[in-house]
């Protein structure tokens, strides 16, 4: 599945590798479903709450124990993480694979 943030990643490549990027312009506009309403409101204030309290029980982990190191998530990985990154770009932006050496492994 290509989402959003494939397509964002595979224009940051191909400016990195090419200089330029063509932009993917939506040839129509979502039409606006009108104002948010209350619940919408509701449940979004809830989930800024949620966070908030999230966050601030992460801090004071750290506060507590100050050789307390942060780790980073195991998400999306693998034996070669970079790999399976390379591919979701390429799937996106199959022009890139040019400038990918190695491009066996993908």
């Amino acid at each position: 599945k290509k989402g959003l943030a494939d397509v964002y990643a595979s224009q940051v490549v191909e400016i990195l590798v090419t200089g330029e990027t063509k932009l993917q312009v939506p040839t129509q506009r979502e039409e606006s479903a009108g104002p948010a309403g209350e619940e919408a409101v509701l449940s979004g204030v809830q989930a800024l709450q949620r966070g908030h309290h999230y966050g601030a029980e992460q801090d004071k982990k750290f506060h507590e124990d100050p050789n307390k190191k942060a780790q980073c998530p195991r998400i999306r990985s693998g034996p070669a993480p970079e790999v399976h990154g390379a591919q979701r770009v390429l799937e996106v932006n199959p022009g890139l694979r040019e400038h990918f050496q190695e491009s066996s492994l993908l």
